[in-house]
């Protein structure tokens, strides 16, 4: 908590994720989501990698693990998951140029 004016007033952490009995409780799909999407579109994640849509379609048609789910016919993709392939193919692209 923090203290202004010699009042104890909770922190934001506090004020979003604390029950009146003071104790830590799990966010709710709704709560979560507005910190971080659960799906993104294709167009967010040409730009979370900087490339063509085409090379999106290119790279899920391979078989490549980039977290796609069909939702309500649209293709949909979890951002942690393209950030994790992103982070591999970084990786292994250092271990094979050494």
């Amino acid at each position: 908590m923090n203290s202004s004016n010699g009042r104890t007033q909770p922190d934001d952490f506090e004020r979003n994720w604390m029950n009146p009995d003071d104790t830590l409780r799990v966010p709710t799909v709704q709560e979560a989501a507005h910190e971080r999407p659960l799906f993104v579109p294709i167009k967010e994640v040409c730009r979370m990698l900087g490339i063509s849509r085409s090379t999106v379609d290119r790279l899920v048609k391979e078989g490549e693990d980039l977290g796609d789910v069909k939702i309500r016919g649209r293709i949909m993709f979890d951002p942690c998951a393209v950030e994790e392939w992103a982070r591999a193919k970084r990786s292994q692209r250092k271990i094979d140029r050494t």
